[in-house]
């Protein structure tokens, strides 16, 4: 899983988690709840991306969560299209300047060469 969806599996557990969270807390099974909740107070940040898998996946025994939480109707991570070459920080696709093209970058572009 890529940097950006594992941020937005950690956005997504850390709703449901509060969301359920006096069910949660009334079933303290052990230490793996106490873990997930402390894990979550501390909204995942020093959390490797195995451990919000292993949390995510131990809390799918005592909550309804979703296995494609970031995908919109059309199968698309929140409505933007997949692409090969990635997205920037803010998480928007990096596209060519030139011409607005997913599939390449500026110095690459066809549009730039034939001016």
């Amino acid at each position: 899983m890529t940097g950006i969806g594992i941020e937005m599996k950690k956005q997504y557990l850390l709703k449901r988690i509060k969301d359920e969270y006096e069910l949660l807390k009334g079933c303290r099974r052990g230490s793996e709840i106490s873990y997930i909740l402390s894990q979550a107070s501390e909204k995942f940040v020093y959390s490797a991306p195995e451990v919000v898998d292993e949390c995510f996946n131990y809390l799918k025994n005592f909550i309804e969560l979703d296995e494609n939480f970031n995908k919109d109707d059309n199968g698309s991570s929140n409505g933007k299209k997949d692409i090969g070459l990635g997205s920037n920080i803010y998480g928007d696709p990096i596209k060519c300047y030139m011409c607005d093209s997913p599939d390449h970058v500026q110095k690459d572009c066809k549009q730039k060469n034939d001016e």
